[in-house]
């Protein structure tokens, strides 16, 4: 996906040195009641695997001209956290070059620190500043909650068009519509229900930079984005490598009911090799999953849903890699990007990302084991 840039902006951040600074708009409804308030300090932050992916940090130091506080203490105020919205843009400068890309649109979550300075001036106590830490949060944190009363789908020929609806935020439309099967039941949570009609898109809702939901697509794809290291206009500074074992399993059971009814158990496991159950890595066993029960019917489809089972199991999946790079703000969380290393490319999903001043830009890249 990337954010939204012109190619303009992406010469200068791969091209050399250039400015970085993030000034923030805050909203109340549809009323800006704050613009290009700068920030003292900042860090923003995506997650591909969380449920709401994209959040950060922000500090506000104010000073106005009439002894005024931006302090919250009221629920209308700007800054309190009870519905309220910022819109932060990456400001990027070099010589008469500037343009602002928008980082997102985010809720207020919490106010973890609000202060005033006070003085003394002409017999009366005056506030002679204000600074105002803010937790933030993606619009999904305003979908992460109960329905009041069961969800059904109001139409089942459109999956954006029912996404939209459980939603309530406007949408772009990343991948092609489908249609909803009638068996659908959705959780009683929005942001998952939400998600449930992702998946039947074949993807992941994410909420975009412009402040609209969209679908990270399952698929790979393209990349989205090339970063190099090595020459004149590359920006990654070290690619590393990480290995897990978690979600690697040795032993599959599970307990199964035959076409009379009648119950039966059932295991398999690996014998030889370095994941043999026998061997230093132990025994590391895994229940069939229920959900894939249902047309299994006798001891032989057992078997052999269970051996296909330790198949899947049983193999590396995919691997992480860090990566640091100099802050580019294009990259957004799933995006595809390909890394061009001095022996090798390699293309993989960005599933983590941290954006602060000051500071490299941290990367955590998904690619196939």
């Amino acid at each position: 996906m990337t954010r939204f840039h012109t190619e303009a902006a992406a010469g200068v951040i791969t091209g050399g040195s250039f400015g970085l600074e993030v000034v923030m708009d805050v909203f109340y409804g549809p009323a800006r009641t704050m613009q290009d308030v700068p920030l003292e300090d900042w860090s923003f932050s995506g997650d591909y695997d969380a449920k709401i992916k994209t959040a950060g940090t922000v500090v506000i130091a104010y000073q106005g001209d009439f002894a005024d506080s931006i302090s919250p203490k009221e629920f209308t105020d700007a800054l309190a956290p009870f519905g309220q919205e910022v819109r932060p843009y990456l400001v990027v400068t070099a010589g008469e070059f500037r343009e602002r890309l928008p980082l997102g649109v985010y809720r207020i979550d919490e106010d973890p620190m609000a202060d005033d300075v006070e003085v003394e001036f002409n017999g009366r106590v005056i506030t002679h500043g204000s600074r105002v830490e803010l937790s933030l949060l993606d619009r999904f944190h305003g979908v992460d909650v109960p329905s009041r009363t069961p969800e059904k789908p109001a139409d089942l020929t459109s999956a954006w068009a029912e996404l939209t609806r459980l939603a309530r935020l406007p949408v772009t439309r990343t991948v092609p519509d489908v249609t909803i099967p009638r068996s659908i039941t959705y959780a009683r949570n929005r942001l998952e229900a939400v998600q449930q009609i992702a998946a039947l898109l074949g993807g992941r809702a994410c909420m975009r930079s412009d402040g609209t939901v969209g679908v990270i697509p399952d698929e790979l794809g393209e990349p989205s984005i090339d970063l190099r290291i090595g020459d004149e206009r590359g920006t990654i500074l070290s690619v590393g490598n990480s290995m897990s074992s978690a979600g690697v399993y040795n032993a599959v059971y599970g307990d199964f009911e035959d076409a009379t009814g009648r119950g039966f158990h059932l295991e398999d496991w690996i014998r030889t090799g370095p994941l043999s159950i026998d061997g230093p890595f132990g025994e590391r066993p895994i229940a069939f999953p229920d959900d894939q029960k249902e047309f299994i019917r006798s001891q032989s489809q057992a078997r052999t849903a269970l051996a296909g089972f330790l198949e899947q199991v049983s193999t590396i999946g995919p691997r992480e890699m860090p990566v640091s790079v100099v802050p580019d703000p294009r990259i957004e969380v799933g995006d595809v990007a390909s890394l061009e290393r001095l022996s090798s490319t390699i293309t993989g999903r960005v599933v983590k990302y941290t954006l602060a001043k000051d500071s490299a830009m941290q990367l955590t890249v998904r690619v196939a084991g």
